[in-house]
C-alpha cells in the first residue's frame, strides 16, 4: 500500500516538475551551441553563435561579455572593445566590464576613454575595483604628462618642428585636452608644406571640444581634397544637410584659398536674398581664379541686376568665348538682352519726357481734389509711357477716391511690379486695404486690451468674424464669435458690480455694407460666461441679440499716412443689448489733433478726446461726458499694424441716480489696438 501511495504521489509532481521547451528564451540554443563551440576551441563559430544570440536578446548585457571574451580569444582587440562598449551601455554599473573595456582602450591607442573609464571606477566602484582603476589611471596618465612634457619642449624649441606638434596634439587629445589639441593641429595645419590629413585631426579635437561649427569647417575643407581617401573619410563626417554659412567661413578661414568653397557659399548667400554679400564673394573668387567661368558668369549676371554695365560686359565676353557651351549660351543671351535694353532705355526716355508734363498736371489736380481731371491726365500719361509705374499708382489712388474699388484694385495691381521699391510697397499697402471687400469669404479678428485706473481693472474686447459677400446683395451675413472680458471681474464694494460680461459669445448676423461711414448691423446668438460666481439672475448659457447703427469718419493727416497734418476722427455707435434689458447705449467719440512727423518707424498721433455715452434706460455708468488729451502710437516692425493709445481723461456722469460712487473722476486709459483681415 505504501508504494502505491508513492508512486501516485509521484506520478503527480513529476508533470509539474517537468518544463515546457516552448518557454524557454529564444537566444538558448545559440547560446548552447555558442559554449560547446568554446570547448571544443572553435572560437570563429563560437563568435557567429553569440551574434546570434545577441541578435535573439539584445539587451542582455551577459551575451555581448561573453562575445567580447570570445574576439579577445582570436586576437580582435578592437571588436572586442566595441562590444565590451555595448554592454557597458546596457549595464553602466557593471565595474568589471568597465575595467575591460578601459584596459582594451588603453591597448587600441584610444587612452582618453581608458582615463575616463578608470576615473568613473576609482571614484565609484567596489573596493578593488577602485585599487584596480586608481593604480592604472596613475600608470596613463603619468605616461601621458610626461609625453606632454617633453613634446612640449620640442615644439617650444622649435616652433615650426611639424612632428613634434603632431605628436604634442596627438597626446594632448589621449590626455582629454582637446581644445588644446586642436590649437597644436591647426598650427600644424598651417605649416608648409600642407599636410592635407591633418584636417581630419584637426577636426577630429574641434569635435571632442565641442567647437561643432569648427569641425564641420574642416570636414568640409578635407572633403575637397584631391586625396581621394581624405575627402571620402570627411565626406563621411559631414552633416546630412547643407552646410552653413558659418561653416563655410570656418573652412575659408583654414584655406581663403579654396574658390570651390568660396563659390559655394556666395550661392548660398544668394539663394538667403543677400546679394551684396554674395557679389563681394565671388569677386573674390574671380580675382583668386580669373579662369573659373561658373564664378564669372554669375558674377557678371550680378553686376547687370545692379546696372553696373560696365563690371558685367568684360566678364560675360570672357564666359561666352569659353569651352563651357551652356554658360556661354547663357552669357551671349544676357549681352544681347543688355544692348537691347540700351535701345529700349533711350526709347522710353523720349517717352518719358513726352508724358511728363500730364504727369505733373495730374500730380497737381489730385492735391486740389479736382479728380476728374487727375484721371484724365493720369491716363494720358500713362497711354504715352506705360512703363511708368508711378501713375498707375496715382491712377489706383484717384479711382479709390471716385469710389471705384475695383477698376482700383486694377491699376494698384500693375504698380505693386514697379521697380521703385517705394512705389511697389505704397501700391501693396493699398491693395491690401482695398481687396479684402471683394472677397466671398473674409475672416477678420481685432482686439481691443486696455487697462483703465478709473476701476484700476484690465479689460479685452476682442471679435472673429466669417463674413460672406453674396455678389450684389444688399447685406452680408456673417458668423461671429466675441469675448467681453476684465481681470477683476467686480468691485470691492458692499454691493460689488461687475465691472464686464465676462462671456464668450457665438453668433450670426447681417450687415450692410458701409455708405458714406454708415454700416447697418444684427446678430443674434449665445452667451456662455466663463465665470464660476455669476451676478445674480445671470445664468451661464444665455440668448444674446445685439444690433445697432455705426458710423465713422476722418479727415486730415492719418496715422497710416505719409505726410504730418492736421486731422480729425468722428464715431457714433448707438448699440442695442437685449442682455442689459433691452437697453439702447449711445456713444459718441470724438478726437482732433494733429498727427506728428514720422521719426524713423515711429508713427505718432496728439489728441483730444470728447466723448459722450447715453442710454435709453439711464442707467448711471452709461451717462456720462469725458474729455482730454491723448497720444497714439503706431508700434514700428508690426504688420498689420498695432497701434498704442494712451488718454488722460476727466468723467462726469449725467445721472447720478443709483450712482454708489462720485460724480466725476479722473481716468488715465491706456489701450492697444490690433486687427487683421484675410
Amino acid at each position: 500500500m505504501k508504494h502505491v501511495f508513492l508512486l501516485v504521489l509521484a506520478c503527480l509532481v513529476l508533470p509539474a516538475q517537468t518544463r515546457d521547451p516552448a518557454h524557454d528564451p529564444p537566444e538558448k540554443i545559440a547560446l548552447q551551441k555558442a559554449y560547446q563551440a568554446l570547448q571544443e576551441k572553435k572560437y570563429l563559430i563560437a563568435i557567429d553563435r553569440f551574434i546570434a544570440a545577441v541578435r535573439l536578446a539584445p539587451n542582455r548585457a551577459s551575451i555581448r561579455k561573453e562575445l567580447g571574451y570570445a574576439y579577445l580569444k582570436v586576437g580582435e582587440t578592437e571588436s572586442a572593445r566595441e562590444v565590451f562598449e555595448q554592454a557597458l551601455a546596457l549595464e553602466p554599473g557593471d565595474f568589471r566590464v568597465a575595467l575591460e573595456l578601459a584596459f582594451l582602450s588603453v591597448e587600441t591607442a584610444r587612452e582618453a576613454r581608458a582615463l575616463e573609464l578608470f576615473d568613473r571606477v576609482r571614484h565609484s566602484g567596489d573596493a578593488e575595483s577602485k585599487k584596480t582603476a586608481d593604480e592604472a589611471f596613475s600608470r596613463v596618465d603619468g605616461a601621458l604628462r610626461a609625453a606632454i612634457e617633453r613634446w612640449s619642449a620640442a615644439v617650444d624649441q622649435d616652433p615650426a618642428n611639424r612632428a613634434a606638434r603632431l605628436e604634442l596634439a596627438l597626446n594632448l587629445e589621449k590626455h582629454r585636452e582637446p581644445a588644446r589639441a586642436s590649437e597644436h593641429y591647426l598650427a600644424a595645419w598651417r605649416l608648409p608644406p600642407r599636410r592635407e590629413e591633418t584636417s581630419l585631426d584637426l577636426a577630429r579635437a574641434r569635435h571632442d571640444a565641442g567647437d561643432e561649427e569648427g569641425a564641420v569647417g574642416a570636414w568640409l575643407l578635407a572633403s575637397r581634397s584631391a586625396q581621394t581617401r581624405i575627402a571620402e573619410r570627411a565626406r563621411a563626417r559631414l552633416p546630412r544637410r547643407e552646410p552653413f554659412a558659418n561653416e563655410y567661413r570656418r573652412a575659408l578661414d583654414l584655406d581663403p584659398a579654396q574658390t570651390g568653397l568660396r563659390r559655394d557659399l556666395a550661392f548660398l548667400w544668394l539663394a538667403v536674398g543677400r546679394q551684396d554679400t554674395a557679389v563681394r564673394e565671388l569677386e573674390t573668387v574671380v580675382l583668386q581664379d580669373p579662369n573659373d567661368l561658373l564664378a564669372s558668369a554669375q558674377l557678371g549676371f550680378l553686376y547687370l541686376e545692379c546696372k553696373q554695365s560696365a563690371r558685367a560686359i568684360p566678364l560675360l565676353e570672357k564666359v561666352a568665348k569659353g569651352p563651357d557651351p551652356d554658360l556661354a549660351r547663357r552669357a551671349r543671351l544676357a549681352l544681347e538682352k543688355r544692348a537691347s535694353a540700351t535701345k529700349q532705355a533711350v526709347s522710353r526716355r523720349g517717352d518719358r519726357e513726352q508724358a511728363l508734363p500730364h504727369k505733373t498736371l495730374g500730380e497737381k489736380s489730385l492735391a486740389l481734389s479736382y479728380l476728374k481731371d487727375a484721371l484724365r491726365e493720369f491716363q494720358i500719361a500713362h497711354e504715352i509711357d506705360p512703363d511708368d509705374l508711378e501713375v498707375a499708382l496715382k491712377l489706383g489712388v484717384v479711382y479709390n477716391l471716385l469710389k471705384d474699388d475695383r477698376e482700383a484694385l486694377r491699376w494698384l495691381a500693375l504698380a505693386m511690379r514697379s521697380p521703385n521699391p517705394t512705389v511697389s510697397a505704397e501700391a501693396r499697402r493699398s491693395y491690401n486695404n482695398l481687396a479684402p471687400q471683394f472677397r466671398r469669404l473674409q475672416i477678420s479678428l481685432w482686439t481691443l486690451p486696455m487697462f483703465s485706473t478709473r476701476y484700476h481693472d484690465a479689460f479685452h474686447y476682442a471679435q472673429l468674424k466669417a463674413e460672406f459677400r453674396l455678389g450684389h446683395f444688399p447685406v452680408r451675413p456673417y458668423l461671429s464669435l466675441r469675448l467681453v472680458s476684465d481681470w477683476k471681474r467686480r468691485t470691492a464694494e458692499p454691493l460689488p458690480q461687475f465691472l464686464s460680461e465676462s462671456s464668450l459669445i457665438a453668433a450670426a448676423g447681417l450687415r450692410t455694407p458701409t455708405w458714406n461711414g454708415f454700416t447697418l448691423w444684427g446678430e443674434a446668438g449665445q452667451a456662455v460666461s466663463y465665470l464660476t460666481e455669476r451676478p445674480p439672475g445671470v445664468p451661464r448659457f444665455g440668448p444674446d441679440y445685439r444690433g445697432g447703427l455705426a458710423w465713422f469718419q476722418k479727415l486730415g493727416a492719418t496715422l497710416g499716412g505719409e505726410s504730418a497734418g492736421l486731422f480729425a476722427e468722428f464715431n457714433d455707435d448707438a448699440v442695442f443689448l437685449s442682455r442689459f434689458h433691452g437697453d439702447v447705449i449711445n456713444y459718441w467719440q470724438t478726437r482732433q489733433g494733429y498727427r506728428l512727423p514720422q521719426l524713423g518707424g515711429l508713427r505718432s498721433q496728439i489728441f483730444w478726446n470728447g466723448h459722450v455715452t447715453f442710454d435709453r434706460n439711464r442707467e448711471y455708468y452709461a451717462n456720462f461726458v469725458e474729455f482730454g488729451p491723448g497720444l497714439r502710437f503706431r508700434v514700428p516692425g508690426v504688420s498689420p499694424s498695432l497701434d498704442l493709445a494712451i488718454s488722460a481723461l476727466r468723467g462726469v456722469y449725467i445721472d447720478n441716480k443709483f450712482n454708489p460712487r462720485r460724480p466725476n473722476y479722473y481716468d488715465l486709459r491706456v489701450g492697444l489696438w490690433y486687427s487683421v483681415a484675410h
